[in-house]
């Protein structure tokens, strides 16, 4: 069934974090480069630069939504943010370079190897 909340954890992150303060340079520190170096995945992710994965999430800040389960991509039954409203949401991304959603539709399915991701990293 999934994590009913992972999926709209980006954008309320970013929401909040703008609301408190947090630049989105800091924010994307927050959500991305210290998840990938804390796990061994950095510079392959967490990062823009050449060789990376080119792993991309471009939002539309100052844009208003607010969040409903039938555009959400997921199987989960219920997600807590229904109905919340946010100052912010992503508009494009894009995994290893390639456009997966574009304004809230699939353009290509996700293909996701997490052990070839994870194969040569240990966790310490």
């Amino acid at each position: 069934m999934g994590f009913p909340s992972h999926i709209c954890s980006f954008p309320v992150t970013l929401d909040e974090g703008l609301k408190r303060g947090f630049s989105p340079v800091q924010i994307a520190e927050i959500c991305s480069y210290h998840p990938a170096n804390l796990t061994g995945l950095y510079p392959k992710k967490g990062t823009i630069a050449v060789g990376s994965d080119a792993d991309l999430v471009f939002v539309d800040i100052g844009k208003s939504h607010v969040i409903k389960m039938e555009e959400l991509n997921t199987v989960a039954p219920f997600n807590p943010w229904e109905g919340f409203k946010l100052n912010c949401w992503p508009t494009l991304t894009m995994l290893r370079g390639q456009v997966i959603f574009e304004n809230g539709k699939q353009i290509q399915k996700m293909t996701v190897n997490i052990s070839q991701d994870m194969s040569s990293k240990r966790l310490s």
